[in-house]
């Protein structure tokens, strides 16, 4: 179900987080000695209303966020069992609440055209809504275990692929009451995603290897191995040439899926963000022209590479908790991530810890961050130096507190993850 208006985001003031006197973007100053006016402050690369944005309203910690393909709205789900929709411009508010999952949201997706809105529960079930609506349209029921992840294909039959804690990985058309089709793996399934034409299932979980299925063959056809440990996230680039992997081994990777690729099939590997004892599952990304990789991190920092040079660009600061998703905007230089700590939903560029002391006067530090150029508040970066700043990015930050999702052998690690997982409600 939907319900309007039911969160009414804060007033502009109380979402900035860049100081609440912000002036609006046509502002213009008098030049010293010159009667003529010009425009105050940094030039604005994106059209947020202020450089960061504070969005609040989940009662518990939000484990995906997700962009509709046109830009103007974002789904956040978690721990709340809620599925909250926010304007990404004015005041960011929270405009729909959809309920229906009596689990733990793990994962979001839109599908291609941003009708559709798929959410992976631990409740063992997938919802299908509609994104205009938020109607919930089909529950996909099957597995008997947690689902961790789920993924929309991107053209042809409106079909989806999910994985879950059962060891399946299992393909859906929504238009047919049971799955399609199951593949049986040997171990839980931790993400999973489809091949450019969605006629092969990419599938990712703890036993450290990328595998993929055939859906014509209806087999696994070849195995991707280099990984050492748990596989927390998978995404595909623009193009479909390329997947991108983050684990627990504390790599990300690239690797060619293209066919008749080489055997070894590993192109890069990223270092820099990092897992810890919370075992969350951290997602990663590709900005829409590829250019870019993004990754969360349990040290409190979003990760922002280069592909080509595979530098460390943005080492984004600012976070009290894990980060655990982060999404490129469709067309905006904005980046939402989705940080585990407390009840805040943030969105914008995020500014230097050094920034903060720059004056012990609250009124000379408001006056001091609205100055700011874009590369100034664009974090640290102690790979690239300052060369790395050169691109004129601005990054938004979804902040939710992390829960302590353990992967491990044994019952007692895996009462530990359900109870994270469900609040310690039983299924």
């Amino acid at each position: 179900m939907i319900e309007q208006q039911k969160r009414k985001g804060p007033g502009p003031n109380d979402m900035a987080l860049v100081p609440a006197l912000k002036k609006p973007r046509s502002d213009m100053a008098a030049a010293p000695g010159q009667q003529q006016l010009m425009p105050m402050g940094p030039p604005r690369s994106s059209s947020l209303q202020a450089p960061i944005m504070l969005l609040s309203g989940h009662e518990g910690e939000v484990h995906c966020c997700k962009f509709h393909p046109n830009g103007a709205t974002l789904a956040s789900a978690g721990f709340d069992r809620l599925i909250l929709m926010w304007n990404v411009y004015g005041d960011c508010d929270n405009f729909a609440t959809l309920k229906g999952h009596s689990g733990a949201v793990m994962e979001l997706h839109y599908n291609t055209d941003g009708s559709l809105l798929f959410s992976a529960s631990t409740d063992k079930t997938v919802g299908v809504w509609d994104s205009e609506t938020g109607e919930r349209m089909k529950r996909l029921k099957g597995h008997t275990s947690f689902v961790n992840s789920c993924y929309p294909a991107r053209r042809g039959p409106q079909v989806v692929c999910t994985g879950s804690d059962d060891g399946t990985v299992k393909l859906w058309d929504i238009r047919k009451k049971a799955a399609v089709h199951t593949f049986q793996n040997t171990y839980q399934v931790l993400s999973v995603t489809f091949n450019d034409t969605s006629d092969q299932i990419i599938s990712g979980g703890i036993d450290n290897d990328i595998k993929v299925w055939d859906l014509r063959q209806n087999k696994l056809i070849y195995t991707m191995r280099g990984h050492a440990d748990s596989l927390t996230g998978l995404s595909l680039s623009s193009e479909g040439s390329y997947l991108l992997s983050n684990s627990m081994d504390n790599t990300v990777r690239i690797w060619d899926v293209r066919p008749f690729a080489p055997k070894e099939r590993c192109l890069k590997i990223f270092q820099g963000s990092i897992h810890n004892f919370e075992k969350n599952l951290l997602r990663c990304s590709w900005s829409p022209d590829g250019s870019k990789i993004a990754a969360g991190s349990a040290d409190r920092f979003v990760y922002v590479w280069d592909t080509t040079s595979r530098r460390i660009l943005y080492k984004l600061p600012g976070h009290a908790g894990s980060v655990n998703e982060v999404a490129f905007h469709p067309e905006e230089p904005i980046e939402p991530n989705l940080l585990l700590t407390r009840e805040y939903l943030t969105g914008g560029c995020p500014r230097r810890a050094e920034d903060d002391q720059v004056n012990s006067d609250p009124a000379a530090m408001e006056d001091t961050k609205l100055q700011l150029s874009l590369p100034d508040v664009l974090g640290s970066t102690p790979a690239g130096g300052a060369e790395a700043l050169d691109a004129p990015q601005c990054s938004g930050v979804l902040s939710m507190r992390g829960c302590g999702i353990r992967r491990g052998e044994g019952e007692e690690a895996r009462e530990s993850t359900e109870r994270n997982k469900t609040g310690g409600i039983s299924n």
